[in-house]
């Protein structure tokens, strides 16, 4: 806290530098900006349909873009349009302009100047010879033709630098503007700008959509052809191998085991069930004794067992037949011309008396059948099964094959729909193209707003406070003393007080002390004096002798003492002065005369008498090389200024410096004194050897009566009444303090 109130009084002692130097600098400004030319900001809009859904509709069937693609889109858009190959033609049409127009935008370079007529011709027709093959700056090989549009502004990099492009929050709109000392340029550029990236857009979009369909088409005609091979080569296996469709075949060869393999199972427990039957009617038929009977139904049975095996016949081949339905009508035949001749058997052996004859004959008859068309149609059955699976065996391999063809077809296939997609597409694209338009063409613009006041302000502003940062760096540096409160915390000693310095020509005594005197600055140092002198005053009490000595030359200890002795004569104290000063004695040489020299005065007879006919006594030297022991012995001194002591009530001794090589002399003298005076000039440091000899004047203890800090500049000390203010702080301040003025 007692460093920033330092600081502050600082800058009030500066004040003067911190008022110049701000109006320095704005008037320099004002020089300079006058000079500046006014600024034309013109804008121009444009609509891309990126950001449009209703534009997006005959394009894709998700309307809804990613906003990254279209932040993406956008960013490629303003690239586009800041595109060398834009800004030359640019370039070229507004040299062209400043060259035919009679009002061209722009003063004519010295470049320009100095061209002859031919020149111009030739530069013109240069101009729109690349206009028209468009060509860029790249592809300018005449590096003068170059120069001409960089003295004009007109090149590329120059554009580019005044343009602004950028698109308008999340809207569909492109903003450009574009800024230069004349409105119409300004209008003119972005309108140029426009066209030229519209029409290179819509160019350079359109050939590569173009292009792309180009090759859409010719891939499309690669993959139909791969389709087409494929298919071919899979319908030419098929004719070959004689398949169908292989699918169904297998199916159906599948259905075909099945049904066999269960009609077998059948047959088969048919054939065990007729064996079991026909055994039982074996064992009880007993033959008849009618010899002719016998003979007829045997022929019976003949016939009998012919059908039967023409029944089997037709059995056989209707299974082979996969059960043909015309085997199924001759069977049905034959089964009932075999029901027919059993009849008759059973109507011939009905001749038998016995019944029970005729019964297990006609039985015996219809089980030898079922089960003679059981057991043979098991071998059928076996047969037709071994015929399926050689079936089934040989339309493996041929399955492999043709899913092999079937998966190239499918591949190519879908290569084809994937690209015919794609041409599609292309060729809808091709149709459909984004509208970028110009909605919002470039005007006129009016000036902008006049900175140039703002920057004087600024430069002011600027100029302050780079002022207040040089005067904070240099009292952040600066160890010079400046207040008692800095005293006390760089010494720790006591301080009596602090005195203003006076201005020449304001110190005569007389003057100073004259009531009527109504000098602001006198009227402080008087009260400071006043201060001072109370302070001695209470610290004296029964001493009488004071030593005055410095720690520098010309810190200002011989008006101190002349000021301290009339202050104390206006307390009506008899007050002495020696000039103890041998090497500087400014005391004797400012008495007129009228001091007594302190040589004499000691080496008399002692009957000596001081001049006191003025307010203060003085005891002059003669000056020299010279020290008090070297003048006369301790003993003499003592006697002396015991003799002094009942003559005055106060006895103030000059001594010299403590920073000369005389400061010896000055320790001689305080060897007499009762109290000792240290004076500082403010705006010192305080630096090492003075540390050493305060350490001396502190040994001393009590002797040793305090500092007092003189020459403090300006109005400064009205603050310094207020000591106390500032020992609240010392406490917490004194440490850091003694480091920055200590440290060297």
């Amino acid at each position: 806290m007692t460093e920033v109130l330092e600081f502050f009084k600082t800058l009030k002692r500066r004040k003067a530098i911190l008022t110049i130097v701000p109006i320095v600098t704005i008037v320099i400004a004002l020089l300079l900006v006058r000079q500046l030319p006014d600024k034309y900001i013109s804008k121009s809009r444009l609509s891309t349909g990126i950001a449009d859904r209703s534009q997006q509709l005959l394009l894709e069937d998700n309307p809804y873009q990613h906003e990254s693609r279209v932040n993406q889109e956008f960013n490629n858009l303003i690239e586009t349009i800041q595109l060398n190959e834009i800004l030359d033609k640019v370039s070229y049409t507004l040299m062209l302009h400043d060259l035919q127009a009679e009002t061209p935008y722009r003063k004519p370079s010295k470049m320009v100047k100095k061209l002859t007529a031919t020149e111009r011709s030739a530069l013109v027709a240069m101009l729109n010879n690349k206009l028209q093959k468009r060509q860029g700056s790249s592809a300018i090989s005449d590096i003068k033709f170059y120069e001409l549009l960089n003295s004009m502004g007109y090149d590329h990099a120059s554009i580019k630098k005044n343009l602004k492009v950028y698109r308008q929050n999340n809207s569909d709109f492109i903003q450009m503007e574009f800024e230069s000392d004349n409105a119409n340029l300004s209008a003119y550029v972005l309108n140029a700008i426009s066209s030229t990236f519209i029409g290179y857009y819509t160019s350079v979009v359109s050939q590569n959509k173009r292009q792309a369909v180009q090759y859409l088409d010719s891939l499309l005609k690669q993959k139909q052809n791969t389709l087409l091979v494929s298919l071919d080569a899979l319908n030419q296996y098929k004719i070959k191998n004689n398949i169908v469709d292989l699918e169904e075949q297998t199916r159906t060869l599948y259905s075909q085991m099945a049904d066999v393999a269960a009609r077998k199972g059948m047959a088969q427990k048919e054939a065990i069930a007729y064996s079991a039957a026909l055994n039982t009617v074996n064992r009880k038929f007993q033959p008849g004794s009618n010899g002719m009977l016998d003979n007829k139904l045997a022929s019976l049975n003949q016939d009998i067992v012919q059908t039967k095996e023409e029944l089997q016949s037709l059995n056989d081949a209707y299974i082979k037949s996969d059960f043909d339905s015309k085997y199924k009508v001759k069977m049905d035949s034959v089964q009932r011309r075999l029901q027919s001749q059993i009849i008759r058997q059973s109507e011939v052996a009905s001749y038998d008396p016995s019944s029970t004859r005729e019964n297990l004959a006609n039985q015996k008859l219809n089980l030898e059948v079922s089960n003679a068309m059981a057991k043979n149609s098991l071998g059928t059955y076996d047969q037709e099964i071994g015929r399926l699976n050689a079936g089934l065996s040989k339309i493996a391999p041929n399955a492999a094959n043709v899913d092999a063809l079937k998966n190239a077809v499918s591949i190519a296939e879908k290569e084809y729909q994937e690209i015919l997609t794609k041409y599609n597409e292309a060729v809808m694209a091709a149709s459909f193209t984004l509208p970028i338009k110009q909605i919002e063409r470039a005007a006129a613009p009016e000036a902008e707003p006049n900175m140039k006041m703002v920057i004087v302000a600024l430069s002011g502003v600027m100029s302050l406070i780079f002022s207040v940062l040089v005067l904070f760096i240099m009292f952040y540096f600066d160890r010079s003393i400046y207040t008692v409160s800095q005293l006390e915390l760089v010494t720790d000693a006591p301080i009596l007080g602090a005195l203003n310095v006076m201005k020449l020509g304001t110190t005569d005594l007389k003057q100073l002390w004259n009531p009527h005197n109504s000098d602001p600055n006198s009227q402080m140092f008087k009260n400071l004096m006043r201060a001072v002198r109370y302070e001695v005053e209470n610290d004296l009490q029964n001493s009488q002798i004071i030593a005055v000595t410095s720690f520098s030359e010309r810190a200002g200890k011989t008006f101190f003492t002349k000021s301290l002795a009339y202050s104390l004569t206006k307390i009506n104290k008899r007050v002495l002065i020696i000039d103890g000063n041998f090497m500087n004695p400014d005391l004797s040489n400012n008495s007129n005369g009228q001091s007594q020299f302190l040589e004499t005065f000691l080496l008399g007879s002692g009957d000596e008498q001081v001049n006191d006919s003025t307010a203060i006594a003085v005891i002059g030297n003669k000056g020299g090389d010279n020290s008090i022991l070297e003048v006369t012995d301790p003993e003499t001194v003592h006697r002396t200024m015991d003799q002094l002591k009942s003559m005055y009530d106060v006895i103030i001794i000059e001594t010299n410096a403590l920073e000369t090589i005389n400061k010896a002399k000055a320790k001689e003298w305080m060897m007499f004194t009762d109290k000792v005076i240290a004076v500082v000039e403010a705006g010192q440091p305080f630096d090492k050897e003075m540390h050493h000899e305060l350490r001396y004047l502190k040994g001393m203890g009590s002797k040793f009566a305090g500092l007092v800090l003189n020459k403090v500049p300006g109005f400064q000390q009205e603050e310094e009444a207020k000591k106390s203010f500032f020992k609240k702080f010392k406490a917490g301040a004194k440490f850091k303090m003694n480091n920055k003025y200590k440290a060297a």
